[in-house]
């Protein structure tokens, strides 16, 4: 979700996606994600960096409501820049995995 555009999710499943599963990303950016699961995001091929479940920056916010975040890489929740905001709410973190590229 990029540029002032919001996103309203509910009931999905992010698996084994690339570098980023969810991105919120310019100010006035609003993600809204309720009963997600975002599971094995999976890092670059061409140089192992990423692999983050979520990634919120720029000023957006996002709200992820009762959901799951399992064996991602990197990091499971990224967060980057002033005004970003991150809220989360009977959510699960578990089995974040290291960064296939060796970097934190």
């Amino acid at each position: 979700v990029l540029m002032t555009a919001s996103a309203d999710v509910a009931r999905a499943l992010f698996e084994r996606n690339r570098a980023v599963a969810i991105l919120a990303d310019g100010a006035a950016t609003r993600s809204r994600l309720e009963d997600v699961v975002v599971r094995d995001t999976r890092a670059l091929e061409s140089n192992g960096e990423h692999g983050r479940g979520l990634n919120v920056q720029g000023g957006a916010s996002a709200q992820l409501v009762r959901s799951l975040l399992g064996q991602n890489r990197e990091v499971a929740v990224f967060t980057d820049g002033a005004g970003t905001s991150v809220q989360l709410e009977d959510v699960v973190v578990a089995d974040t995995l290291p960064a296939e590229c060796g970097a934190a």
